[in-house]
């Protein structure tokens, strides 16, 4: 085995690295889709209050219909990114 410069040796573990974070860790959510399920989870936990108080799935189904609809409009919820 020969000796590799420190550069050298740098670079290769550097690229090793980055080639691994991206072939071995699973695909992680990120912060736009945690968000969005935050606001998703947040809306069915209200509508299904609203559902339960009245005893209506009708109820729940428009409420959940309207949060939905009202934090898209609103850009809460983000279906596409920016690009």
């Amino acid at each position: 085995m020969g000796w590799v410069s420190n550069g050298a040796a740098h670079d290769l573990s550097k690229t090793t690295n980055l080639t691994m974070k991206r072939r071995y860790i699973p695909n992680t959510p990120t912060a736009r889709e945690k968000l969005n399920s935050a606001h998703l989870i947040a809306a069915f936990v209200v509508a299904s209050i609203i559902g339960a108080m009245t005893g209506s799935w009708l109820a729940f189904v428009v409420t959940a219909g309207i949060f939905i609809a009202v934090a898209i409009n609103s850009g809460d919820i983000r279906l596409k990114g920016r690009r």
